[in-house]
């Protein structure tokens, strides 16, 4: 995946839509997707949003 994600036209079309490619061990982003999580379960929970 970190090779296919270096390459340049795969970079320039992922900048274009507005993502930037960045490479991290999987500890670190297994910890970002538990951050996020709960982040958004909160901006979900206070919101008041209920899923039907």
């Amino acid at each position: 995946m970190k090779n296919v994600l270096a390459q340049p036209d795969l970079q320039e079309k992922l900048a274009k839509m507005g993502n930037e490619v960045t490479a991290a061990p999987s500890k670190e982003v297994e910890q970002w997707v538990v951050d996020a999580s709960r982040g958004w379960g909160k901006v979900i929970r206070d919101s008041g949003f209920k899923a039907q």
